[in-house]
């Protein structure tokens, strides 16, 4: 038997819900499942304390560039490969798990460069 491959612009033509319901057997071996709620939580948490509002949230329905927006606190959803990603009211990709420290040290590698040229340029 042979089967069709959903893809996301598949399942949205043919008016499919996503993300998809998945099941136990259907992640197993695999954090992919835990990973992406767990990136969902943290960029959706960390957007929602800058745009709180008191209003109820309406459904989210995705967009021509197939992200999933919320006008009530300023965000929007979108696939990043199998992954779940998180975007602010500004457009700007929240870090998902596992980017955050490696952005931080190329944050210190990049002050410090810049530390080095300013003394450098003080005659220090």
């Amino acid at each position: 038997m042979v089967s069709e491959t959903l893809t996301l612009s598949r399942m949205l033509a043919a008016g499919i819900a996503w993300p998809p319901d998945d099941t136990a057997e259907s992640v197993r071996d695999t954090d992919l499942h835990q990973k992406t709620i767990t990136n969902v939580r943290l960029g959706v948490n960390e957007c929602a304390e800058i745009e709180r509002s008191a209003e109820e949230p309406v459904p989210w329905q995705p967009e021509r560039d197939r992200r999933w927006r919320s006008e009530e606190i300023g965000i929007s959803i979108s696939l990043k490969g199998a992954m779940a990603t998180v975007h602010d009211a500004k457009g700007r990709r929240q870090f998902c798990e596992g980017e955050i420290a490696r952005e931080l040290a190329r944050k210190d590698t990049e002050l410090a460069e810049l530390r080095r040229l300013l003394d450098e340029a003080r005659g220090k």
